[in-house]
């Protein structure tokens, strides 16, 4: 079962000033299956399987009255996972939970760290299921986005820069989260989509 997981912020820069995170894992699966992600998110995040971002959707979750209701995004993985050696991850910034919001940019106005909750379910030729799910085994370290905010923009460090592609075993054990699941839905509208 997955659980929420938060990066590990050494220090938290001013709000408009906060980088985005990398939190992944590595996982092993003995042949290829029919397999769906499922993820969604304290913030906005985008989601990767085998360095292959999954889906065209921006800021996903998407916009929410986060006390009532966050929606859950399920991508179909089947093509992308591998007999062997995998990765999952995804990059968390932090969107309409804590950033920067409305003509008075208020900030923090759902808590004061973001979250990601993920699983990959995949289902074996027997009709047996497994799952990898966020947990305390996760790593997190800074991405390349040095600044991620709704109303200050995206500042990511210029190509060829030599931590732009920084190896996530420099990363720290992720924290382990207590948050509800009550608010859990499926998602049906379309989010805004990359051109």
């Amino acid at each position: 079962t997955a659980r929420w997981i938060e990066p590990v912020e050494r220090e938290r820069p001013p709000p408009g000033r906060r980088p985005a995170y990398l939190l992944r894992r590595e996982f092993d699966v003995e042949a290829t299956a029919p397999a769906r992600l499922h993820a969604t998110a304290h913030g906005v995040y985008e989601a990767f399987l085998n360095r292959c971002r999954l889906g065209d959707a921006e800021l996903a979750p998407g916009s929410t009255s986060y006390g009532t209701t966050l929606r859950v995004q399920t991508y179909d993985v089947t093509e992308l996972l591998a007999s062997g050696d995998n990765v999952i991850g995804a990059l968390l910034s932090d969107g309409w939970w804590r950033g920067q919001n409305s003509v008075a940019r208020r900030v923090d106005d759902y808590g004061p760290t973001t979250a990601l909750l993920m699983q990959l379910v995949v289902t074996l030729e027997s009709g047996a299921t497994i799952a990898f799910g966020s947990d305390a085994s996760w790593r997190s370290t800074p991405s390349h986005i040095l600044r991620a905010d709704l109303i200050a923009g995206e500042r990511p460090i210029l190509a060829g820069h030599p931590h732009q592609h920084a190896a996530i075993s420099q990363g720290v054990q992720v924290h382990a989260a207590r948050h509800a699941n009550d608010e859990l839905r499926p998602a049906r509208a379309a989010l805004l989509q990359r051109s």
